[in-house]
């Protein structure tokens, strides 16, 4: 019994962990506005610290992402990003509150993530994700912006043990033509019928960089 629950554990935190899943958005709720288009580099880090049978063990791994956000209008982007781990994801990112003058603004930004083959060589094909943050933000300059939220990753694979990872972001965002973004987020992975176990983490820096403007 203890194996299996062993077993379990390690595997669904792996699914995660080793494919570097994009699970932190490194966003303020700021829109790119309306025909601009912007390429943000990001070097990241995911970790796992699990709690074992009283045992506890941490992982960490490196990533890297590239990111292209395109402003369909003033307050709707739409975005598209690969990482380091074949990982590809989609998000479209809807300003339901304030605008990227005001003092405060508030954003969806709902994604879907496709991996075909995972980083740590699982015999698992496919490896889907939905994502389901939501961020707050508040401008401290016309320079700097403190960001944080929400979010809920829901993981489908092969396997029949599909995982939740509720968890929280957060960060800030300086900058004027070129804006930097170093930000962090904390979740708890879920396995359906099995349970909660450990924590992961991620965390990283970026640069969004302006291709065109409108």
């Amino acid at each position: 019994m203890e194996v299996r629950i062993i077993f379990y554990v390690i595997f669904t935190s792996a699914i995660l962990f080793y494919s570097c899943a994009q699970i932190t958005p490194l966003h303020s709720a700021r829109t790119s506005g309306a025909g601009n288009l912007t390429l943000t580099p990001t070097i990241d880090g995911t970790g796992y610290i699990g709690t074992v049978l009283n045992s506890q063990d941490a992982l960490i791994l490196p990533g890297l992402r590239a990111e292209l956000a395109y402003g369909l209008t003033e307050q709707f982007d739409i975005i598209a990003s690969i990482s380091s781990s074949s990982s590809i994801k989609t998000s479209l990112k809807f300003q339901l509150y304030g605008d990227n003058y005001s003092s405060f603004a508030f954003a969806a930004m709902p994604g879907y993530e496709y991996q075909a083959a995972l980083a740590n060589g699982s015999t698992q094909d496919v490896s889907q994700r939905l994502h389901f943050p939501f961020i707050f933000s508040i401008r401290a300059t016309e320079v700097f912006d403190y960001y944080l939220g929400p979010n809920l990753v829901l993981q489908f694979t092969d396997d029949v043990q599909n995982t939740a990872f509720p968890g929280a972001f957060g960060g800030f965002e300086i900058g004027n033509r070129i804006k930097y973004n170093i930000g962090a987020g904390v979740f708890v992975p879920y396995t359906f019928n099995i349970g909660t176990d450990g924590y992961l983490f991620q965390f990283g820096i970026s640069a969004i960089v302006p291709l065109y403007t409108k």
